[in-house]
């Protein structure tokens, strides 16, 4: 089995890695649907960094501002950046395993489990600097490994360069080992499946490899993007309501005064803030859109009872808060608009 996989190792890897790329580009647009409220925040924080002030996120949040910058404020503009390490940690764990075992089936079939893992393709697809730590350490051990057999200086400040960048990727990377599980057990699979290859020994033992990994690939596919992305609860959990508010936001005419009224937890309204660009006060002004709070509300409306030309928004639908806004300020109507409820005077 071995001698196939080091004849066709480079047309197996470019699949592989062509696998990886689908699995965390495809429809990254749409899916997962919504923005957690920790990406957004990752948002805000990477619109603030383009604006010259220091991000709370380090290195992170410092990728994701020039990849912001370059496509805007929409939410795969977070998730792409994430992708793209996921992708590399793919490649990465090949050059491990391979370095590792000498072997070029367990480092094709470690790579193309991880390229194939849900855990991973999840995490490559949402805007957390999570996705950082294990491409730094699988990086990282991979120099460490060739440094132990070629003794370059080079490369052993390379491997400090990049388990040093480790530290600025998360919260907990000195946690290392937590890290390296996901990696760790695509290997074990690897070699447990080689392991069994090589007991069978079988006739077109590849075609039956093959037919075993198509099946993995499409079971992947179907997990993900059905089983997973279809499931009601994900777009509750990632606020694909609010997200449906920031993006009507974001087009609506300038001349309008819009207030939304944050009557649900505070870090909700983050995905409004970020695909509005109204997560500081001047920006707020500027596009005239104001942020409500409970203890504000009484405020509020005594200050829209003279107010003309106003839109009233509000995180979570209330019908007793809509009826109090309706019988206290004159004049307000309420009606729908691309699924958004808006109250307008």
């Amino acid at each position: 089995m071995e001698q196939y996989f080091k004849k066709y190792n480079i047309l197996f890897l470019v699949i592989i890695l062509a696998l990886a790329v689908f699995f965390r580009l495809y429809q990254l647009k749409t899916i997962p649907p919504g923005l957690y409220p920790d990406e957004a925040m990752n948002g805000n924080n990477a619109l603030e960094a383009i604006r010259g002030i220091p991000p709370v996120g380090g290195l992170f949040i410092n990728i994701q501002s020039l990849s912001v910058r370059i496509f805007g404020n929409e939410p795969w503009a977070l998730r792409i950046v994430s992708a793209i390490f996921g992708v590399f940690t793919v490649l990465g764990l090949y050059f491990l395993t391979r370095e590792l075992f000498n072997k070029e089936s367990i480092a094709l079939l470690a790579s193309f489990f991880l390229a194939t893992s849900f855990w991973h393709i999840n995490f490559s697809r949402i805007g957390f600097q999570t996705i950082m730590a294990p491409f730094f350490l699988v990086w990282g051990l991979w120099l460490v490994w060739v440094l132990m057999r070629k003794q370059n200086a080079f490369l052993a400040v390379l491997a400090g360069f990049v388990f040093g960048f480790g530290f600025y990727s998360y919260v907990s990377y000195p946690a290392i080992i937590l890290f390296l599980i996901g990696p760790v057990a695509m290997i074990f699979a690897a070699l447990g499946f080689c392991w069994l290859a090589e007991k069978i020994n079988r006739p077109k033992l590849i075609f039956l490899i093959f037919i075993f990994l198509l099946t993995v690939s499409i079971n992947t596919y179907k997990q993900y993007f059905f089983d997973w992305a279809g499931n009601p609860n994900v777009a509750l959990a990632f606020n694909e309501n609010y997200t449906l508010l920031g993006n009507y936001l974001k087009y609506s005419p300038l001349d309008i005064k819009k207030y939304v009224i944050i009557n649900t937890e505070n870090e909700s309204v983050q995905p409004v803030m970020f695909l509005t660009d109204t997560y500081s006060a001047k920006n707020q002004k500027q596009k005239n859109i104001y942020y409500i709070l409970p203890k504000d509300l009484n405020d509020f409306i005594i200050r829209a009872k003279g107010e003309e030309n106003l839109q009233i928004f509000m995180l979570k639908n209330d019908a007793s808060l809509r009826k109090k806004l309706s019988d206290n300020i004159p004049g307000l109507f309420v009606y729908e608009n691309e699924g958004i409820l808006i109250q307008e005077k």
